[in-house]
């Protein structure tokens, strides 16, 4: 194509004229330079001369089709990287770039070995990620109760809401306040009493006070007599009884043992009753013995306390009461402690007036978290030490990297991917599209050689004058004869020529269209009346400018 560039300023001109003189181009004989009064016939026929001595030795661009090949297959494999690398990914939203920045971003404390897999990613989206950060944000508020690590008394309490939490706390302080206090009292005037040792655990209370029922319904069947009367002998005694209503007779008729601890034993008893009740009754005497026995006791046989019956109900009602407790707090029974250390965690329930009001919450994003599958996360937190301030980075290193590894899982290019590789590959790329560049200014140079001499040999007349006035030193005829005389040869010669307004209506003859395009840079700064004149020299026209800059 021909072109005549036309602009008001030199430099607008001389941009055009660097790129083509560059020297990786080497295009700088196909440009024509008129711009400017000071353009001397001498410089331009010096100008016609080189182009013409270029032309003499243009050579054919070889290779070209396999330098092509070779870009156009490196072009192929980086924009299938660059497309794998910044594809957006679910579940995050993001592309391997966009992930990998932000992992690159995070704290050293944020990285895990911890993975979430399956169902669990695939519901992680974006905007389910910023809920669960926004969860951990709340548990953060109290870390170690979330974590289930705080040394408070109610730790991973079964405490859901409000009423609950209220009410907890009130038993513990009921229990601490009063019936620990009544029932430690009572507890300590019944052993005093009986000079028995005192019990060490609730369980042992409970054994305790179970003698005394025991040996109360006793007593009220026999009296306290039947405890100094050897009962076990009186049951073994007895034993026939047991046999059989024909033994038992035959033991009656045959057995004067037998016969002796009956008559003692109903003797004793408020009322009649069956050998074989007896037998039973006797046995459990014995066994109420052996355990009062054990007790260490100041009397030989089972006494009665003063207070043991309202030493029973307090303990009933404490017991109740730590029973309720100890199912919903972590430390679990009260049964089997020391009674000092059991005094001490009720005082302790109840002196943590707090914590029981902020389980709801916790125990809210325990669930909410172990729903959305991140039960791991919180052992990870836990196993870890993680401080709170890097729970959110924590989690994000963690959602991000599984996402990253599920993409590498399921796109072996990018799994496989080698960073010397690439950076083989885009040197290749570099230097196939240098080497493009180099072939296409050599092609545009034979191809230019070919039509300038295709011209020069259709017009002859054109041709020769052209070559006479470049061989000459001086004399040259003026530029717009010649430019009239030759016009078809001067622009193969020299396709690209460049001018100012003023000088294409200076030097180009205006009765032909010597090109076909005109190319008006910086159009804002040439006046309408001054661009008539390039119109008509050309067949098709590109104006390129700036309509917020001021006029001329």
């Amino acid at each position: 194509r021909r072109v005549l560039f036309v602009a008001e300023k030199r430099a607008a001109l001389d941009a055009v004229i660097k790129r083509l003189t560059h020297p990786d181009v080497g295009l700088g004989h196909l440009v024509l330079d008129l711009h400017g009064a000071s353009v001397s016939r001498k410089e331009v026929m010096a100008r016609l001369a080189h182009a013409l001595e270029q032309i003499r030795h243009a050579l054919p661009a070889d290779g070209a089709e396999a330098v092509h090949r070779g870009f156009e297959a490196r072009r192929k494999q980086l924009n299938e990287h660059a497309r794998r690398v910044n594809e957006v990914r679910q579940p995050t939203g993001l592309s391997v770039n966009q992930m990998i920045g932000r992992l690159l971003r995070l704290p050293e404390a944020a990285r895990s070995s911890l993975r979430l897999r399956g169902e669990t990613l695939a519901a992680l989206t974006a905007e389910r990620a910023d809920e669960v950060n926004q969860w951990i944000l709340e548990g953060a508020a109290n870390p170690t109760l979330l974590l289930g690590t705080d040394p408070s008394p109610w730790n991973n309490a079964d405490i859901s809401d409000g009423r609950r939490a209220q009410e907890a706390l009130d038993l513990a302080t009921k229990a601490a306040n009063e019936l620990w206090p009544r029932f430690k009292q009572l507890l300590d005037q019944v052993v005093n009493q009986l000079g028995v040792r005192p019990p060490s655990t609730l369980d042992e209370v409970a054994s305790f006070l179970a003698v005394l029922r025991d040996a109360r319904s006793v007593r009220q069947q026999y009296g306290t007599e039947i405890f100094s009367s050897k009962p076990g002998e009186l049951a073994r005694m007895l034993e026939p009884a047991t046999r059989g209503g024909v033994v038992g007779a035959w033991a009656f008729l045959k057995n004067p043992a037998y016969r002796a601890a009956r008559k003692r034993l109903l003797a004793l008893r408020a009322a009649p009753a069956s050998p074989a009740m007896l037998q039973q009754e006797a046995l459990q005497a014995e066994d109420v013995l052996r355990r009062w026995q054990a007790l260490g006791p100041a009397s030989a046989v089972p006494v009665e306390a003063d207070a043991d019956t309202k030493l029973a109900a307090a303990f009933t009602a404490l017991d109740e009461a730590t029973k309720e407790l100890g199912a919903m707090t972590e430390a679990g029974p009260f049964g089997g402690m020391q009674l000092a250390e059991a005094a001490s965690r009720l005082r302790a329930l109840s002196s943590d007036q707090k914590t029981p009001f902020q389980l709801p919450g916790i125990h809210a994003v325990r669930s909410q978290l172990q729903e959305a599958g991140l039960a791991p996360f919180l052992d990870d937190l836990r196993k870890h030490s993680v401080v709170a301030e890097h729970w959110s980075a924590r989690f994000e290193y963690i959602w991000l990297y599984s996402a990253l590894e599920q993409v590498l899982a399921s796109d072996p290019a990018l799994a496989s991917f080698s960073g010397r590789t690439h950076e083989e590959i885009i040197a290749e790329f570099i230097r196939l599209d240098c080497e493009r560049v180099r072939l296409a200014a050599q092609r545009v140079r034979r191809l230019h050689a070919e039509r300038a001499i295709e011209a020069m040999d259709r017009y002859f007349d054109q041709a020769d004058l052209v070559r006479k006035e470049a061989a000459k030193k001086s004399r040259h005829i003026p530029l717009r004869d010649l430019l009239a005389r030759a016009p078809d040869v001067l622009t193969r010669i020299a396709p690209c020529w460049v001018a100012s307004p003023l000088s294409v209506s200076q030097l180009l003859d205006g009765s032909k269209r010597h090109f076909d395009i005109v190319v008006f840079d910086e159009a804002s700064q040439i006046l309408q009346e001054e661009a008539i004149p390039a119109l008509y020299r050309a067949e098709q026209v590109v104006v390129a400018g700036d309509r917020h800059q001021l006029p001329p």
